[in-house]
């Protein structure tokens, strides 16, 4: 995931939040390929899945 952000202007506070909601969505991305990765796993679609 990339995420640029250019001319931003705002608070320290304004700051936080971003970077908090920034970090939740990614949080939350990542679980959710975790899970999908996981169920296919368990489904036998990945049949060549390696654990690294």
């Amino acid at each position: 995931m990339n995420i640029t952000i250019d001319k931003m202007s705002g608070s320290e506070a304004d700051l936080q939040r971003l970077g908090s909601t920034v970090s939740e969505a990614i949080r939350q991305t990542q679980m959710k390929l975790s899970t999908e990765l996981s169920q296919q796993v368990r489904s036998g679609i990945a049949a060549s899945y390696t654990r690294l």
